[in-house]
């Protein structure tokens, strides 16, 4: 399988004492194109191969956070504990929440 995304490890920011490398496509999918330049990920596990899951601009992934499926991230954060699956765009997540389509669920309280 191609790998769809890398890491560029010459564009980097630091967020918490985290360190996030920005992505570029690698191949075609989706609505990416190969060579469009995402957001930042702390570790290839915060963006899933399969589906057409990105992150995008700015927006930073790091931690436990997983964005799969046909998610499209395109808040400024996803953090620690969060799941985004599409279809779906990222809105501000933090501990412990999942994101499916409108709907976030966490813990302690599920909003619509």
């Amino acid at each position: 399988m191609n790998k769809k995304f890398e890491l560029l490890l010459d564009d980097t920011i630091e967020v918490f004492g985290r360190k996030l490398f920005r992505i570029k496509a690698k191949i075609n999918f989706g609505s990416v194109k190969v060579g469009e330049i995402g957001g930042y990920i702390e570790k290839e596990e915060n963006l899933s191969e399969h589906g057409d899951a990105w992150v995008c601009g700015d927006a930073r992934v790091y931690g436990n956070a997983l964005v799969y499926g046909n998610a499209r991230v395109k808040s400024p954060k996803i953090t620690l504990f969060s799941k985004i699956r599409g279809p779906a765009s990222g809105g501000l997540l933090t501990q412990n929440q999942t994101k499916c389509g409108r709907l976030a669920v966490s813990m302690d309280q599920a909003k619509n």
